[in-house]
């Protein structure tokens, strides 16, 4: 983990409210995997008081690039933000996904703004040579990011991009019987969108890892502001931040989460 104050090389405003940043940061881009994030100071002094948790979207050479959705005072900050300026960085930090392992395909599924990490993640697939598909889902075509993906498949509600419905039923019915060989996935996106995403996979007997996007304090377990129920012989919280941000989905309790 590392604490670095990082310059701005460019921030893509790719939406409204959402921005690409890319940072110049070598000692964390060495060392980030994918699924990890950094915890992001929006601004000097005080206020904001905490800094942001930003999934890493991709490496490239010293750089990292941050998709950032405006929600609050500090992602605006980070969105109006110009090149040139100096952003602290603390990570990389959590768990990364899990790209070893027994399988032939990996089947990638983001939602919204969870997109963030799958790009970093579907990279590393390619590089080690696996089968990679990639979906997509959101509310309208304005809100997808497409951008450094290799060719997603791609769902919104409004039916404005894609097919018209969820990321479970483009998989349901573009994509199931379709692909051969032993699958794993991977997802990251709305907690609604994974506990369905959970079901379905365990249905399928397919084993699945989840990002998850929880509200955190200070990234390295502290505040403990980030729990999240986890089954097992003796139910408990684990700490996403420590943890995860990546969990098994068969490990998380849904049901407690309160969807």
């Amino acid at each position: 983990m590392r604490d670095v104050s990082a310059r701005l090389l460019e921030n893509e405003r790719i939406g409204p409210r959402l921005c690409l940043l890319r940072l110049e940061a070598p000692e964390i881009a060495a060392r980030a995997l994918p699924g990890q994030f950094v915890a992001v100071r929006a601004a000097e002094g005080f206020f904001p008081l905490l800094r942001r948790p930003m999934s890493i979207c991709a490496v490239e050479d010293s750089s990292l690039l941050l998709l950032v959705k405006v929600v609050g005072v500090g992602t605006r900050l980070l969105y109006e933000a110009e090149p040139g300026a100096h952003l602290h960085l603390l990570g990389p930090l959590g768990r990364p996904f899990e790209v070893e392992g027994d399988f032939e395909v990996a089947v990638l599924f983001g939602g919204g703004v969870g997109v963030a990490p799958l790009v970093f993640l579907e990279r590393e697939l390619r590089r080690r040579g696996r089968r990679v598909c990639t979906l997509l889902g959101a509310r309208t075509a304005s809100e997808l990011v497409l951008r450094h993906l290799e060719d997603p498949f791609v769902a919104t509600e409004d039916g404005s991009a894609g097919l018209r419905g969820t990321v479970l039923d483009l998989w349901r019915i573009r994509l199931q019987g379709h692909i051969r060989g032993r699958m794993k996935w991977f997802s990251c996106g709305p907690l609604a969108m994974l506990r369905a995403l959970a079901w379905e996979s365990q249905a399928g007997g397919w084993e699945h890892e989840v990002a998850l996007e929880t509200p955190m304090g200070c990234g390295f377990g502290v505040c403990q502001g980030c729990v999240v129920p986890l089954r097992g012989p003796r139910p408990r919280y684990g700490l996403a931040c420590m943890e995860g941000p990546v969990f098994k989905a068969q490990e998380v309790n849904w049901d407690a989460l309160g969807l």
